[in-house]
Order: structure tokens, then C-alpha cells, then sequence
């Protein structure tokens, strides 16, 4: 009896333990700053695909009675596309499961030339599907290419390919369109075959003896990314292999793409733009390379920040000086005509990323996945970043902040609460708006979390998502006058700041002459807030000053201007000029005696026609000239 007290003893103080601690699993942070949407995932060994909260709720489940290989994606009409099954190394086949679990599709390509689906899939806004597709060569084909004997596997090299699939059915397709990069291939191994040539010259076409990144020789290239761009009818790809980004014209015929010609490019299938790792073109050095196994190339949507920009987890295996990861932005440069740009060498630019975040996640740890790993962009500016390896999911705001953290609980089998999850990995998570078409008419209530229980879950809030647009209205930007400008911001409701600012006046004889930064901040009733600001330039009109009188203002069609002034005492002075806006245009200080003078002043371009003040003080006394040049 004592033995057994002493048991539920321990067992109480065990569970109220594990009630306090941080989680382990699921939810471990969710702030008012992390945008309200709903993260799809499919882990790496479970059958499962998951939707949650921000609170780590379940929303929806879906089982495919088989591991993912390894993406799965929400369709607008609620269901989800997800290639399905590894037992040949590669997906078995690819489904389409409605939001209600049912089985509505399911295209099995084994025996044919499209065997070897894998990795990742784009929906396509006619419904068709873009799915990565490996394209095996046998020696002899590899060898007819030009490739190097010496580098190739005793059964077969892999390069890749993309098919565009038209489901018909429950259980059939319609290949519509095909694209194989063993179409576009240069080599200057072998003089004696018809791709001999100068790699350097030929960056739109793939040196079949370009070194193999990862040191794989049946693996000779590999695509981990897909994404499909509908305006440009272009498709980006992120090669693992080679560590670099391929971009190609979706515009073509199927034998157009075969080819150099046709299309909206006029290139056919060639490769319209690459970048990460120049030297694979034979421009550039090892330093030059900014990739390292990356995944996820996705372009940005229009409508978001960073829209139409490329999106890109940079995983970093194998970087010299040490592993780490980075979530990039690149924004690829075009011309008038669409044309991407490359410098005077022929490297293509850009030169550098639009954005990168690499730190600490929430618990401490660096950021770092090996392999795998996914970025989404959402409408506030937040990253959501899937950190694969570990299976932590978090989001990151523009100032860099960790604002959302989850960890995935689904390993095959559920990690109790209080268990630090191993190798709980998951290929992407991706975070939907609650506004996605998917979603209308679905059932969204919370339907409990996915572990046994979680403490933060249970005390979370979902926050409504900020989306104001604060101004301030009809504020002038130069005032001389003394009386106080009433002040009104939009929406209503907000408050005023700064210097002179008076309740909702701004006094300018209280703020006193020069510049001076209004402030209006609103806050909304969900305590989102927002605040507009608004330079004014204050300035008062002295004719006789103690020190000197100022005579006459030269104002040049040039760079310099001529003042003329009378110095009654010798002292050091500060002249600044700002145009009607209220931007300083110059500052010079000078030592001046006394006596009558001219002073030439220069500036860095051309003063434009317009209203301008002169500002001279000598730290007692100022005088500020209006004049129009």
C-alpha cells in the first residue's frame, strides 16, 4: 500500500514537472508579431500531412497510407497534391486527396519513361502539375554526350528533367509538355562529338563534366526544387548538385524545348539565367560561389514583399569556414525585353542578395539543416522558415526577430511531451493566409494537437493579422508663420509627437526654426500599430542681426552660389541651405572677420530652380533668407 502511494506520488510530481517545462514538441512560442495563417506539413516518416494554427491546433489531417517523397502542396479547391512512396528510390506515384482524406486520383508512372518522379511539384494555374523527373543515362549515352568515362557510375548517371502532367481521371495523366536538360549540353572534354565547345562562351547549356558538388557519380545532377512563374511562363529550379539556380522558358513546344529556338525567349529550352555557382560556367573561382545544397527556389508572389523576387533556403553543407544555414532573397535583373543580365564577363548578377537571415532560433540553438529545408514569405514580411533536420518550424520578422516557433512531434510515432525529438524531420512546411481559396466553406475549428498535450497551446492566443496604413494629413512642409497648425492623422484616433507638438497642434514658435519630425502612431483595437512620420522646416525671416547683415543671395545655374553680407563681428559661422521640402542640401562651416564679404559657396550638383532657405548662425545668433533661384 505504502509502495503504491509512493508510486502515484511520483507520478503526480512527474506529470506537474513535465505541466511547467518548456514543451518539447509542438508548439513553443507564438507572439502577436507572427502572422496569422495556417502551416501546412507532411513529415519525412510519417504517412500523415498536417494543417495547424498558430497555436498548434489541428485543423485538418490527411493519410496516404505511405511516406512522402517528398513534397505535398494545397490546392485552391482544398485538396492536396503530394508525391507519395519510395520503394524504388524515387516517388511510386503521385495523388491527389480531397479535404475530407478521399482518394480522388492517383497516376502510377512505374515502366515508363517518367519512372523516376521525386523531390518537389509546382500547380500550375490550369490544374496541371510541373514535377521534377529524373532522366537516367546509360554509359554508352553518357559517353556519346561527351562525358568523361572516367566519372561515371557503373549503371547509370542521372540528370534531371520536368514533365508537365494533366491528371485525367482517377488514375491517369497526359504528359502536355516535357523538358530534358540532356537537350542543352556543351562539353569540352571530346573534339570528336557535335557539343564540343567553349563552356565559358555557352552559359545557357550544361557542361556535362561539370564537377559534381556532393561527389554522387549516379547521382550526376539533382533537382530538390520547382516553381513556376505564370506572367514570365517561366520555371525555376534549385539543382543540389550543382549548387546554383536554373531558370528556363515554359513557353516552348515540347520539341521547341529540345531545342535553342522558339518560345518567348527565342532560346527554346536553353537555360535563360543561373546563379550561386559561377564557376560551373567557367566564370568566376570557388570564391565566387554562394550556394551550398540549397533547396526551395519559389518565387515570391507579386503581392507580397519582395514580390516577384526568388526565395531560397541556402542550407550551406560543405561551406568552407563552417556549416550554417541562411534564408536569401535574390532579385535576378532583366532588361527592357526580359532579359536577364550579366556583368562585362559574362557572370550573371545580381552581385549580392536582397535579403538573408541567419541566427538562433528560439531555443538558442544556430540555425542549420544539412539537408532539405523550405522559406515562405508572408504578407506582414515575416519568413517562415522549415528548418528540416530538426523538424522546428519558425518564423523570423523583418527586423530579424524569432516570432513563431513549432517543433514536429511525428516521427512514425508520436514524441510524448516532455521527449526531445530525434531526426522528427519534414521536407517543407509552408504557411497559408486564412483568406486561400482552400479554405472556403472547410471546417476550421481546432481540433486538438498532435502530441499527447502542450502547455503553451493551451494558454495561446491567435492574433489578428496587422494590416494598417497610417498618414499624416495636410501638414505643410515649410512654415514661417508663429500660430499653431492643427494636426490630423488618418485613421482617426491616433496621437501626435514631437518636438512643438501640443496635444494635436504643432506650435512652431515652441519647436523653434530648423527641421523638426512629426509623428502620428495609431493603434487598432487588436493592438496592431502603426506610425506615419513627416519632416517640417521651421524658419524665421531676421533682417538685422547683431553680428552681420546679410545683403544679397547669388544663386548660380550650377553648383555654387555667392552670398554677400556685411560681419560686424569676427566669429565662426555655419551656413546651411535646404530647398521647399525641407532637405538640407549643404552645410559649410568658415571663420569670417569683419567687414564686408563675398562667399562662394559649393555643392555637390546643381542648385534646381525653385524656393530655397539660407540658414547662417554663429551658435547665439541665426538668420534664415527665403529666395528663388
Amino acid at each position: 500500500m505504502f509502495k503504491n502511494l509512493l508510486l502515484i506520488i511520483a507520478y503526480v510530481i512527474t506529470t506537474h514537472s513535465l505541466l511547467k517545462a518548456q514543451p518539447t514538441v509542438g508548439l513553443k512560442l507564438n507572439t502577436a508579431d507572427a502572422y496569422d495563417g495556417y502551416v501546412f506539413f507532411t513529415p519525412f516518416y510519417s504517412d500523415y500531412t498536417y494543417l495547424i494554427d498558430n497555436c498548434g491546433e489541428i485543423i485538418n489531417t490527411w493519410n496516404s497510407g505511405a511516406r512522402p517523397y517528398y513534397t505535398a502542396y494545397l490546392m485552391d479547391n482544398g485538396s492536396i497534391v503530394r508525391l507519395t512512396g519510395s520503394a524504388s528510390g524515387n516517388a511510386d506515384y503521385i495523388e491527389i486527396r480531397d479535404w475530407n482524406d478521399n482518394l480522388v486520383w492517383q497516376w502510377n508512372p512505374t515502366g515508363t519513361d517518367y519512372d523516376f518522379m521525386h523531390s518537389d511539384l509546382a500547380i500550375m494555374p490550369n490544374g496541371n502539375l510541373l514535377v521534377i523527373c529524373e532522366d537516367r543515362l546509360t554509359p554508352t549515352e553518357w559517353v556519346t554526350l561527351g562525358g568523361d568515362p572516367n566519372n561515371i557510375s557503373a549503371s547509370f548517371s542521372a540528370f534531371e528533367g520536368v514533365i508537365e502532367i494533366q491528371p485525367v481521371g482517377t488514375n491517369n495523366a497526359n504528359i502536355v509538355w516535357e523538358w530534358k536538360l540532356t537537350d542543352h549540353i556543351i562539353q569540352d572534354f571530346d573534339a570528336t562529338k557535335a557539343n564540343f565547345g567553349v563552356v565559358a562562351d555557352h552559359p545557357e547549356l550544361w557542361n556535362i563534366n561539370n564537377n559534381n558538388w556532393v561527389g554522387l557519380a549516379a547521382d550526376q545532377q539533382h533537382f530538390n526544387g520547382i516553381d513556376y512563374h505564370p506572367t514570365k511562363d517561366q520555371i525555376v529550379f534549385s539543382c543540389w548538385t550543382c549548387s546554383e539556380l536554373l531558370i528556363i522558358d515554359h513557353s516552348t513546344t515540347t520539341a521547341q524545348a529540345a531545342g535553342n529556338t522558339g518560345g518567348n525567349s527565342a532560346k527554346g529550352g536553353d537555360l535563360l539565367y543561373r546563379w550561386g555557382n559561377p564557376i560551373n560556367y567557367d566564370h568566376g573561382t570557388t570564391a565566387d560561389r554562394e550556394f551550398y545544397g540549397q533547396h526551395n527556389t519559389d518565387w515570391i508572389e507579386p503581392s507580397l514583399p519582395h514580390g516577384d523576387k526568388i526565395s531560397l533556403f541556402e542550407n550551406g553543407n560543405g561551406r568552407p569556414g563552417g556549416a550554417y544555414t541562411r534564408a536569401v532573397i535574390l532579385d535576378p535583373p532583366t532588361d527592357a525585353a526580359g532579359n536577364y543580365l550579366a556583368d562585362a564577363s559574362g557572370r550573371y548578377l545580381p552581385t549580392s542578395f536582397d535579403y538573408q537571415w541567419s541566427g538562433n532560433t528560439y531555443d538558442g540553438t544556430a540555425f542549420y539543416s544539412q539537408y532539405m529545408g523550405g522559406v515562405n514569405m508572408q504578407p506582414n514580411g515575416n519568413i517562415t522558415i522549415c528548418e528540416a533536420m530538426t523538424g522546428r518550424f519558425f518564423e523570423v520578422d523583418p527586423a530579424g526577430n524569432v516570432v513563431w516557433h513549432y517543433q514536429n512531434p511525428d516521427k512514425a510515432t508520436i514524441y510524448p511531451q516532455g521527449t526531445v525529438p530525434n531526426s522528427a524531420w519534414s521536407y517543407r512546411a509552408e504557411k497559408y493566409q486564412t483568406s486561400h481559396p482552400a479554405f472556403v466553406g472547410k471546417d476550421m475549428s481546432q481540433k486538438g494537437t498532435i502530441e499527447d498535450f502542450n502547455t503553451v497551446t493551451d494558454n495561446c492566443t491567435i492574433y489578428a493579422n496587422c494590416n494598417i496604413t497610417a498618414a499624416i494629413n495636410g501638414l505643410p512642409t515649410v512654415t514661417s508663420s508663429n500660430s499653431p497648425i492643427t494636426l490630423s492623422g488618418s485613421p482617426a484616433g491616433g496621437t501626435f509627437s514631437g518636438a512643438g507638438v501640443i496635444f494635436s497642434a504643432f506650435n512652431p514658435s515652441v519647436a523653434g526654426p530648423g527641421i523638426h519630425q512629426i509623428n502620428y502612431t495609431y493603434t487598432d483595437a487588436n493592438g496592431c500599430s502603426e506610425t506615419a512620420t513627416q519632416n517640417i522646416l521651421v524658419f524665421t525671416i531676421v533682417y538685422n542681426f547683431v553680428n552681420y547683415n546679410l545683403g544679397t543671395v547669388a544663386p548660380k545655374y550650377s553648383n555654387t552660389f555667392d552670398i554677400q553680407m556685411q560681419v560686424k563681428q569676427t566669429g565662426n559661422y555655419t551656413f546651411e541651405l535646404y530647398n521647399a521640402t525641407g532637405q538640407q542640401l549643404m552645410q559649410q562651416q568658415t571663420q569670417l572677420q569683419t567687414g564686408h564679404h563675398t562667399k562662394t559657396f559649393q555643392l555637390n550638383k546643381a542648385l534646381k530652380k525653385g524656393v530655397h532657405f539660407l540658414k547662417i548662425n554663429d551658435g547665439k545668433y541665426q538668420n534664415v533668407r527665403k529666395f528663388n533661384n
